[in-house]
């Protein structure tokens, strides 16, 4: 992964990506404070303590917006994992724009071998995307480098949230026993 020492660690820091608008600080606020917040754009990055009864994430809120894709590098190093966010009901451009972002993320060498999260947000919404059919659009089976875990959600009532975040754990505990051998 990334960064393999962690098994000292308390807490793992974990980056929250995607396009503007798909619900990553609504998220990362559901999560931290258990409540939903009323939130504005993440104009650079927000640090978020979000813990549970088994595990504690530092989560790296990177804002979405285009203008803002160039210093997401800056965070990479030290992460222990990737929580990719994607809005179900977005339209075809903004899928693909999606796709292709996280391709790009995913090929620098700093996260190489990252675990990875992505949590299909506003499941809600009778007009959203099923969580396979953003599987394809994504283009998750060609990645073979890291642990994939693909789940839908819902950020406003904080549906499927604790499960995914369960997983992520999970793998930061199989990944210690795998390099402590």
């Amino acid at each position: 992964m990334g960064n393999s020492n962690f098994t000292k660690r308390q807490r793992f820091p974990i980056l929250m990506s995607g396009l503007e608008g798909v619900g990553k600080t609504t998220i990362a606020f559901r999560l931290s404070l258990n409540k939903t917040v009323t939130t504005v754009p993440t104009v650079s990055f927000e640090s978020i303590a979000m813990k549970s009864e088994h595990f504690k994430f530092d989560v790296h809120d990177l804002g979405g917006q285009t203008m803002l894709y160039h210093l997401w590098p800056h965070y990479y190093k030290n992460s222990t994992g990737v929580v990719y966010v994607v809005d179900s009901s977005a339209g075809e451009l903004a899928m693909k724009a999606s796709a292709r972002l996280l391709k790009e993320m995913l090929s620098h060498r700093d996260l190489k071998n990252v675990p990875l999260l992505i949590l299909v947000n506003k499941q809600d919404l009778e007009w959203s995307k099923r969580v396979e059919e953003i599987s394809n659009i994504l283009n998750l089976k060609s990645i073979q480098d890291r642990p994939v875990h693909i789940t839908g959600c819902c950020g406003i009532t904080g549906e499927g949230l604790s499960d995914a975040f369960r997983w992520l754990y999970v793998v930061f505990l199989d990944w210690c026993v795998y390099m402590n051998r």
